[in-house]
């Protein structure tokens, strides 16, 4: 008697545990309606409750079938019914299961719009864990899919070419429809894409936008690995006509892109933006991992018609990228910015990103104007840190610079612990303007700490006109540009004088500056400031000391007055540092292996100098991020050696791992590899 007892609890927990699979109902012809049509298949779907699949299975003699392109092309006459049952699976793979890989380049099955009389949409979800995949959709008026509405939760839409040629390389002839896809009125939690790239959506060839998620109470979609304004290859443009993504009326929350290998997408070769957040309550959206204005290799420009991101008209609180590993987004190759926040849109974060350089990070393929443009009273917005902004403006003119701030209701911007002007492992790319330009008005913005800006065609930081006042400059590496390393010029700043050197002796920097104000101290060896020394403020008659060692061939300074306007570079002070020697004198520049490798707890780095050099010797993590500087100075013919006792800029000891040393040398440029054990 137990064993019927334990069968029927087996079968109770079955019952539980299994979905009920309600139908699968089979798409046998291309017939606008009538048994096997895709209409009668839909309808059954919305009647029947349960866990339901429509299939295909057209015959090859079916007046459907396209032996050229190798698909079947269903032409409804009017609009198909919405999807209202849930839980459906339409499945475009089922065709070439049973009749084999007629199209070898992308699906077998096309849902063409072109026959319906005043266009219509193409598939409409009104309800919840719907999956569409493995389907051609275009050629309709209106929209090509469309999610909508408070019930259209968690539905999919995967390996679908939208607007898209069967062959994947071109857009479709016919009809060009508004939008590729939209989620709308409330449609929350639902996924377009996916990090496979069998689940990849290509898009479009569209009138307006490829994706568009509009609305208050659109949140929590996921939109990973699609590719949107390109073919199949990720390497041609199919323009959008307006932008590849697009977040308006108050959709929030909602992920583009992803760090995890696969869920970037490519926003590229659309004839506005490749990706635009715009309106107030646009917040709280992350964009990340995602390729705009590049081809999917990441190396080569398919640039936006206009800018790569825009953020605009109130859009606020958006995050922009990552540090963590494959969360920064490439935005380079776009016609105009390549990222833009106006507006009053305020309380951005961008972060971990290469704006301007390639997928490695190593060449650039420059945004045509600037890397960054934050305009029109956008607000307490934060850049950085690691952002890579380097090689922009080859458009030239006054839009060339790495980041502007501009106009007079722009503020508390923050730009801190980027690099601007140069790649991975610090190799020169310097934009071709201005590393940073404040202008127009923009007021009480901070650049720094920790930026690097070097080797831009301008100045380091250009500060320019009359009511462009109180922005600050602390704390950064300026150096190797085309002209000052600070340039504040027609009032800017109230025209803050620098400060003046005096003495830089016995261990003691002396000068004077504004009154009751901060002054910083920089080496270095050019004119502008590659080193902070040190931080002093002047007493009540302007005069300042600072207790220093291990100066440079030149010291500068900057004051920052008690309202947060900062001056130019003070004239440099050239001091009587000794230089260093060791050994005969070599014949060519070499860089030694380190010994011992691998080590723990130090290490010694040897290198040979013919002739005397300015040194930088530092230590790179496998990203590309510079962990330590061990040396900056310049040194005597000879050989030299410097012992590295594993800790990085701020006294940390790294993590086992490995590690790449690096040294230039006038136009020596070395690296090795150095391996850490604990």
């Amino acid at each position: 008697m137990w064993w019927k007892m334990s069968k029927l609890l087996l079968a109770l927990i079955v019952l539980i545990v299994l979905p009920v699979v309600a139908g699968e109902f089979v798409v046998t012809n291309s017939n606008n309606d009538g048994a096997g049509s895709l209409r009668w298949a839909i309808q059954q779907s919305n009647e029947q409750q349960g866990v339901n699949k429509i299939i295909f299975n057209i015959p090859v003699d079916d007046q459907s079938y396209d032996a050229e392109e190798g698909v079947w092309k269903l032409q409804p006459s009017l609009p198909l019914p919405p999807l209202t049952g849930g839980k459906l699976e339409v499945d475009g793979s089922v065709q070439t299961r049973n009749k084999g890989d007629t199209n070898p380049k992308g699906p077998e099955i096309m849902i063409d719009g072109s026959m319906i009389a005043d266009g219509g949409t193409g598939i409409r979800i009104e309800s919840r864990y719907n999956w569409i995949h493995d389907l051609i959709i275009g050629n309709f008026g209106q929209n090509e899919i469309v999610i909508s509405g408070k019930n259209a939760r968690r539905n999919k839409i995967t390996g679908c070419y939208i607007g898209i040629s069967p062959d994947g390389s071109d857009a479709l002839k016919s009809i060009a429809g508004l939008n590729g896809i939209i989620i709308t009125a409330d449609a929350d939690s639902n996924t377009i894409g996916g990090s496979l790239a069998k689940e990849r959506n290509v898009i479009g060839g569209m009138k307006r936008n490829g994706i568009l998620i509009e609305g208050e109470g659109c949140n929590n979609n996921i939109v990973v690995g699609n590719y949107v304004g390109t073919d199949v290859t990720g390497t041609k443009p199919i323009p959008n006509k307006q932008d590849g993504i697009r977040l308006e009326s108050g959709a929030t929350n909602n992920r583009i892109g992803g760090a995890l290998p696969g869920e970037g997408n490519v926003f590229s070769g659309n004839l506005s933006s490749g990706i635009r957040l715009e309106g107030e309550g646009v917040d709280e959206n992350s964009i990340m991992g995602n390729k705009v204005g590049v081809a999917s290799d990441g190396m080569s420009a398919l640039g936006n018609g206009e800018g790569g991101i825009v953020i605009l008209n109130g859009a606020s609180h958006n995050i922009i990228g990552s540090i963590k590993d494959g969360a920064g987004n490439i935005v380079s190759g776009n016609r105009y910015s390549g990222l833009q926040i106006k507006g009053h849109s305020d309380f951005n974060e961008v972060a971990g990103n290469l704006i301007g350089p390639d997928a490695t990070g190593k060449s650039v393929v420059g945004n045509e104007h600037n890397g960054i443009m934050i305009t029109h009273g956008a607000s307490n917005n934060k850049i950085g840190p690691q952002n890579f902004i380097s090689g922009n403006g080859y458009q030239s003119g006054d839009w060339a610079s790495g980041i502007v701030i501009a106009g007079d209701s722009t503020a508390k911007n923050q730009v801190f612990a980027n690099l601007i002007g140069l790649l991975y492992f610090q190799t020169p790319a310097g934009n071709v303007k201005h590393g940073i330009c404040i202008q127009d008005g923009a007021y009480r913005n901070k650049i720094g700490p920790q930026n690097i800006i070097a080797n831009n065609g301008g100045d380091g930081v250009y500060i320019v006109r009359d009511q462009t006042l109180y922005n600050t400059i602390t704390q950064n590496s300026i150096f190797a540009n085309a002209k000052k390393g600070i340039d504040v010029e027609e009032g800017a700043n109230f025209n803050i004088a620098p400060p003046v050197l005096h003495t830089a002796n016995d261990g003691l920097i002396k000068g004077y500056a504004t009154k009751n104000s901060l002054v910083e101290i920089y080496k270095g060896p050019d004119t502008e400031g590659k080193n902070l020394v040190g931080i002093t403020f002047t007493d009540q008659n302007g005069e300042f000391t600072l207790a220093a060692s291990n100066l440079d061939r030149f010291m500068t300074a900057t004051v920052t007055d008690n309202q947060g306007n900062t001056s130019e570079f003070s004239a440099s002070l050239k001091t009587d540092v000794q230089q260093i020697t060791s050994g005969q004198q070599p014949l060519i520049f070499a860089l030694e292996q380190n010994y011992p490798n691998p080590f723990n707890p130090s290490t010694t780095i040897e290198f040979s100098l013919p002739t005397d050099e300015n040194v930088n010797l530092d230590i790179f993590n496998v990203r590309g991020q510079l962990v330590a500087r061990l040396m900056d100075k310049r040194l005597m013919a000879g050989r030299h050696q410097m012992v590295w006792d594993i800790r990085n800029n701020q006294n940390e000891i790294l993590p086992s791992g490995t590690y790449f040393y690096r040294i230039i040398a006038g136009h020596y440029h070395a690296t090795k590899k150095l391996t850490l054990l604990k």
